[in-house]
């Protein structure tokens, strides 16, 4: 999801009908081998990295226009991209070992909007989403969907599912995917009522049924409008008011343990996926402040609204029930996705224009930031996002670049090792 995209959702927030998500699938084109061309690595450079990005390894995605949205998991060394492009779900695969090309995408649904965070080794899924345009129309109810991939001899399966909810509940923040012991699929939705506080409420999501789902009793499990999910010790984050006042409260499973930290702001965006970190889990938050008039360093979004960023800080939930640890990464900054491997996080982030890095040593709190550089002829990043695999930390981005003068841009996911653009 694009920078200005995210902001506006949380800023104006409080998606297609069904028959857009029935029909024949679109067959998913072959994987499009690098349209990065860069012709020369930096010779600082390790030899990995200077082969990864002298011949970088990307796909086109299904879909038309940019891409809406990008989720990574990585399970040993097989390294998963899920891609929103012009509403339409795809996943795609590739090995983590050096030069290994992307296979071709699958399609998962067309018809989707507000993809949920995915967990962090989940390359089949399971993976959830709302349909678009909700809302446009008194009659339309939100749609809730869930889906989860198996790799069979023939190729690739895809089951999906889907619950309508009640007319008169709005869906608020994230969708947020589960599977209990037993194997069950089902959704983690925040709805608002008029005259009731948001919650989140727990769907069960029946894959490869023809017709929706009914929601049954709308039981609150977790206060307030979940922003964020750590899946590994299923704790939630979600944004809760009381009054003036508004905190971040974490959940220790459905009923289980809270614990709240008061925001500075009222405005926050949540990396919503959230990751687990020497046996805590850890959020990304970027507070933000609004206004009307222009002056000092500002972002517009939407209708004229004028967005100044505030801190960064990682938000770490320990044992249940214990009072939430931040630990503050930058001045300013806005998000974008964290992950975490050997007891510390790595956080992608936007500041002053920038794409940047933060190392940081969870237990201790300490921060190493670095910069985010691409060689040159590596083109434009945008939209990135982080997955931890078992050889380091690797971003998967949307990369567009022009090949010759006058000539079109040209756009496509790519995945390289994070130690090869940071400085």
């Amino acid at each position: 999801m694009s920078l200005r995209r995210a902001l506006a959702l949380v800023v104006f927030t409080a998606g297609c009908e069904r028959g857009c998500l029935e029909g024949p699938v679109p067959e998913a084109p072959r994987a499009v081998e690098a349209p990065v061309d860069v012709s020369a690595a930096p010779t600082a450079m390790s030899p990995r990295c200077a082969r990864e990005l002298a011949e970088p390894r990307a796909f086109v995605a299904p879909g038309s226009g940019g891409v809406d949205t990008l989720a990574a998991s990585c399970a040993g060394d097989t390294l998963a991209a899920f891609v929103v492009r012009g509403g339409t779900l795809s996943r795609t695969l590739r090995s983590t070992r050096e030069g290994a090309a992307f296979e071709a995408p699958v399609v998962v649904s067309t018809g989707v909007d507000r993809l949920g965070p995915v967990a962090v080794d989940a390359v089949d899924g399971p993976v959830a989403w709302r349909s678009p345009m909700v809302g446009d129309d008194e009659s339309e109810r939100d749609d809730v969907w869930a889906a989860v991939l198996s790799r069979r001899d023939g190729g690739v399966a895809v089951l999906r599912g889907d619950v309508l909810m009640p007319a008169g509940a709005a869906g608020l923040g994230v969708v947020a995917p589960w599977r209990d012991a037993q194997g069950a699929l089902g959704v983690y939705a925040s709805v608002g009522r008029v005259g009731a506080a948001p919650s989140t409420v727990r769907l069960r999501v029946v894959p490869g049924r023809d017709e929706p789902g009914a929601a049954g009793p709308m039981t609150a499990v977790i206060p307030g409008e979940l922003k964020a999910w750590e899946a590994s010790r299923r704790v939630a984050l979600a944004r809760v008011e009381e009054g003036a006042a508004v905190y971040l409260e974490a959940s220790w499973g459905e009923g289980g343990p809270r614990s709240r930290r008061a925001l500075g702001s009222r405005y926050a965006l949540v990396s919503q996926r959230g990751v687990s970190a020497g046996g805590r889990s850890v959020f990304l938050v970027g507070e933000f402040a609004l206004s009307d008039a222009d002056g000092g360093e500002c972002m517009r979004v939407g209708a004229g609204a004028c967005v100044r960023p505030g801190a960064m800080y990682l938000l770490v939930a320990g044992e249940a029930g214990s009072p939430l640890e931040r630990i503050d990464v930058a001045r300013e900054g806005v998000p974008d996705a964290i992950a975490a491997r050997d007891g510390a996080v790595t956080a992608l982030y936007v500041a002053r224009g920038e794409q940047r890095l933060a190392r940081v040593q969870v237990a201790s709190g300490a921060v190493t930031p670095r910069a985010l550089r691409a060689p040159e002829g590596f083109g434009a990043i945008d939209g990135p996002t982080l997955a931890a695999c078992d050889d380091g930390v690797w971003l998967l981005a949307e990369v567009t670049r022009v090949a010759d003068e006058g000539a079109a841009p040209r756009s496509g996911v790519t995945a390289v090792p994070v130690e090869c653009l940071a400085e």
